[in-house]
């Protein structure tokens, strides 16, 4: 098993946890039951982890970025005290003061932004996000209130990458990235290992273990932590991972196709906002190249349907409010069920067991009752 691989299973979860306990408002995030939905699609159980309730910051991104921040904070202060930081620690006054002196900074289409600036508040230090000029006023203002500085960059999220490593380089920053082109590159992979509590959560709570996994991807991080997760804990009955991508920003699918890393060219924006990535992380690719079993693309149009079919569902299922790159697992599934030879292939039947990561709430409101109507509660 690869080191990468062998380093999101169960025990980093628990690392992490271990972490997050200096974190007063963290608390396993909802799984919901979808009877109605998986009846209406011929399933056994489709079930959605939903992370807009994580960490209070409507995505899965605070579980990175807030624990990266809080790991490489605890190996400088080790470094400058020479005693041994706990969780705990992390909070006292010569640990922030430590922190005080950091300026934390990354790239960003909105959520990983939150979480890194939220992560630096915490610990009292100061933050700079980057943002192409495509994010919504809306999620540059949702960031900007937790304290970060806002810097804008025409183009794409990769030139934001780009300008980011860039200033971090040029003002001594601390950089915190969660794609790399690097296999070894330290950050995004805790950036991984933070992801892995969602889905050691997601087992806890499921009846039974899931036979397959629909997680959606940009760069790629989160969907190959919930790969290596599920490889290290099931071994050879491992649920089937299905990894679903937008399909003006399908940079895995066809990296796939092409039998290696690579970068797609820039055509209209897609509704899937926080997925918008042409190229994958390679730490992710180097996971996800052997270790998932599908990449599926889907087009923009199924976006709304899925949104709409999560906020008013049938009875007994939960209305859920979901962005658009929360329900592309559910776009997905959707699109598959449609198509029987999908269906057939990917050894779906009623006696599978579905698990979607809903991995943001609505995260621009205007958009979303523009799109969806009012949203429920």
């Amino acid at each position: 098993m690869p080191p990468a691989v062998a380093a999101l299973g169960m025990a980093a979860a628990r690392e992490v946890l271990g972490l997050l306990a200096c974190c007063p408002v963290y608390k396993p995030t909802p799984l919901w039951h979808l009877d109605a939905l998986a009846a209406e699609l011929g399933l056994g159980g489709v079930f959605f982890k939903d992370e807009s309730y994580r960490l209070g910051l409507n995505s899965f991104k605070a579980l990175g970025g807030v624990y990266a921040i809080a790991e490489i904070l605890r190996g400088r202060a080790e470094r400058e005290t020479g005693r041994t930081i706990s969780p705990r620690d992390l909070l006292s006054d010569d640990v922030r003061g430590i922190a005080s002196e950091m300026t934390f900074a990354c790239a960003s289409d909105g959520n990983h932004g939150r979480s890194v600036a939220a992560g630096a508040r915490l610990f009292g230090a100061r933050c700079v996000v980057f943002l192409h000029e495509g994010v919504s006023a809306a999620r540059r203002d949702w960031i900007a209130q937790l304290g970060a500085d806002i810097r804008i960059v025409p183009g794409t999220y990769d030139h934001s990458v780009e300008e980011a490593r860039r200033e971090s380089l040029h003002r001594g920053w601390t950089l915190v990235p969660d794609t790399a082109e690097q296999s070894d590159a330290e950050i995004p992979h805790l950036i991984m290992r933070g992801y892995t509590v969602l889905i050691d959560e997601a087992i806890a709570q499921l009846p039974r273990p899931p036979t397959h996994v629909f997680v959606q991807a940009g760069v790629g991080g989160l969907a190959a932590a919930v790969t290596a997760y599920c490889g290290n804990r099931f071994g050879h009955d491992a649920p089937r991972i299905v990894v679903v991508e937008p399909e003006r920003a399908n940079c895995l699918l066809e990296s796939c196709r092409s039998g290696g890393l690579l970068e797609i060219p820039q055509t209209e924006p897609t509704i899937y906002a926080m997925l918008e990535c042409l190229r994958p992380s390679q730490p992710a690719w180097d996971i996800l190249d052997t270790g998932c079993d599908d990449f599926l693309d889907v087009p923009d149009a199924l976006a709304v349907p899925a949104m709409r079919r999560l906020a008013f569902p049938t009875a007994p299922d939960p209305a859920i409010v979901s962005g658009e790159s929360g329900a592309t697992g559910l776009a997905g599934l959707l699109a598959v069920c449609a198509r029987e030879v999908w269906f057939d292939a990917l050894g779906l039947s009623r006696a599978a067991t579905v698990l979607l990561i809903g991995t943001e709430g609505a995260t621009d409101p205007e958009q979303y009752e523009r799109l969806v109507g009012k949203a429920p509660t």
